[in-house]
């Protein structure tokens, strides 16, 4: 999980009293506040959780979310329902959007989803699906001779 999981919690507790400010002028704008800014470290705990597509698409709602967090603030603070909002909470917020925004870029430029995607090998559709079956193996037997660091053949190949 992101160190900035912890980040946001924090974030979720300094938020309490604002939202509950906020809720005395417009119910509605506390309720989306909260939801929101609860939906930030859902969707980051999701994410940790997941592989590959679903972990980017978990990534950028949290994003979203975290962003929407900062305009229902604004609009609080424009409407006048609260006179200021701790810098603190904000730069912690500011944070958060920052780590979140790096990440989703970086699964963007392929360093998340699509460079699995490039790994995968190309079918040989030409060929018998016993030797297609043994490829497989032999693609297998590779990965784990290079995850291992190994020079001699594995226990099963010997034969």
């Amino acid at each position: 999980m992101l160190k900035v999981y912890e980040t946001m919690l924090g974030v979720l507790r300094m938020l309490r009293p604002v939202i509950a400010q906020i809720e005395k002028h417009d119910r509605d704008l506390g309720n989306q506040l909260r939801r929101a800014s609860s939906s930030v470290s859902l969707n980051m705990a999701e994410a940790s959780g997941s592989m590959g597509g679903t972990r980017a698409v978990r990534y950028r709602t949290a994003l979203g979310s975290a962003r929407e967090v900062g305009a229902c603030l604004d609009v609080a603070l424009a409407m006048g329902y609260v006179e200021a909002v701790d810098a603190v909470l904000l730069d912690q917020l500011d944070h958060v959007r920052a780590v979140l925004a790096k990440v989703v870029r970086s699964r963007l430029r392929g360093r998340g989803r699509d460079r699995d995607r490039d790994r995968r090998p190309i079918p040989r559709l030409h060929r018998h699906p016993h030797q297609r079956a043994d490829d497989a193996i032999h693609r297998r037997d590779e990965r784990r001779r290079h995850r291992l660091d190994i020079t001699e053949p594995l226990r099963h190949e010997q034969t």
